[in-house]
């Protein structure tokens, strides 16, 4: 489960968007309700508007109760542009957890907000130039993010480009330098130690959702891979799938015009089983010929895959096609799909409605298969399902 502390609704309500983009189950709720049972709970403190002396006992309040509540990543929301009690809600934290450190990534570069050489800029211009220097609550008068924090000495806090190395030093304060959405992401994907906490704006929350989502496992259970476009990208795939090699089996286009069709087909299907007796991972790839129709080879494909549900259980399901994959699923009967997670542009996730033990992630023939093929598992109970 992933917790969320924002300091108002509106940045709450921003990063249940983020998060149901990326097929999350999410909850906003206020300081005093209980926490669903769902993949994301976002707290609305409602503490940026408030005097220190109010806020401090509604996050004190909320961080007590984490204590003794299953989550996997705490994120602090704060405001792009510093408004509110960022740095004592940091600290806050960090009295919590006096063993972490904190990674603090404000910048939206989708939003032109950027972080170069320790100045704060918005579409070019610095920060203090701009509207928000007449901010009714909160006037900005500098573009020094080390001034914008706020901080008594500014001791404990440090400034990292967004090429710099990070590593954990307990109490420490760091702002990642950002100015592309490029470097956002590259902070998240920096994210390996569980002493650093992260903090900061919704393209931060977006990138670390979108390093998470390629950072799990290969399920050690069978998955069956059908390539049936004839823009196949077999090695692509092959090295995509980390752990023990997969098994390919070919199944070739002259048997679509031999005598003994069902024949060669329940034999692809049986040496397919046998393959899943020693290895997790096999690969079904249509392979061509230039001197036979292979028009039909989408129903053909169709029909092993049917065939090898039949012989063993296979609960990953991997289509590289749009015609293969409309028909395997019409051969299998599957009707309906709930899609778990878009696992990179164009290749989705789904489980299957009327067995959800059942998965299958599709993706156009034309594309590519991301660099690491992971089974997603957050469609699961989300307290079962570590992050990393």
């Amino acid at each position: 489960m992933i917790i969320v502390l924002a300091d108002d609704f509106t940045g709450a309500a921003e990063l249940s968007g983020i998060a149901a983009s990326h097929c999350l189950e999410t909850r906003v709720v206020t300081p005093e309700e209980d926490f669903a049972p769902v993949h994301v709970n976002i707290i609305d403190t409602n503490t940026r508007s408030r005097s220190w002396e109010d806020a401090a006992p509604i996050l004190r309040g909320v961080m007590e109760r984490l204590k003794t509540f299953p989550h996997r990543l705490l994120y602090k929301k704060t405001d792009s542009v510093f408004r509110g009690h960022v740095y004592p809600e940091l600290r806050e934290l960090l009295h919590w957890h006096p063993e972490r450190s904190v990674l603090l990534a404000p910048a939206n570069p989708t939003r032109g907000r950027t972080i170069t050489d320790g100045t704060y800029l918005i579409d070019g211009v610095r920060l203090h130039e701009t509207v928000f220097s007449s901010d009714p609550e909160t006037p900005i008068e500098t573009s020094r993010v080390l001034d914008l924090m706020r901080s008594p000495s500014g001791a404990d806090i440090r400034v990292l480009s967004h090429a710099g190395e990070l590593a954990p030093e307990p109490g420490r304060i760091f702002i990642a330098e950002a100015k592309s959405s490029g470097d956002v992401l590259q902070w998240a994907s920096k994210l390996t130690n569980p002493a650093i906490l992260p903090a900061g704006g919704a393209d931060f929350f977006d990138a670390i959702l979108s390093v998470r989502a390629s950072s799990y496992p290969l399920a050690r259970q069978k998955s069956l891979f059908i390539c049936g476009s004839s823009l196949s990208h077999l090695a692509n795939l092959q090295d995509s799938i980390h752990g023990e090699a997969p098994a390919v089996i070919h199944l070739d286009a002259n048997v679509l015009s031999g005598p003994a069709l069902e024949e060669s087909l329940h034999a692809v299907s049986d040496r397919i089983a046998e393959s899943f007796q020693t290895v997790d991972h096999v690969i079904l790839l249509a392979k061509p010929d230039t001197e036979y129709p292979v028009s039909d080879m989408p129903r053909c494909l169709a029909d092993v895959a049917r065939q090898v549900m039949h012989l063993t259980p296979v609960h990953e399901l991997y289509i590289e096609g749009g015609t293969t994959s409309s028909e395997v699923v019409r051969k299998l009967g599957w009707k309906q799909f709930k899609p778990i997670r878009q696992v990179a542009p164009g290749v989705v996730r789904l489980k299957v409605v009327s067995q959800p033990d059942r998965h299958l992630t599709v993706k156009p023939g034309s594309y590519a298969w991301p660099e690491h093929i992971r089974q997603l598992t957050l469609d699961a109970d989300p307290l079962s399902n570590p992050l990393p």
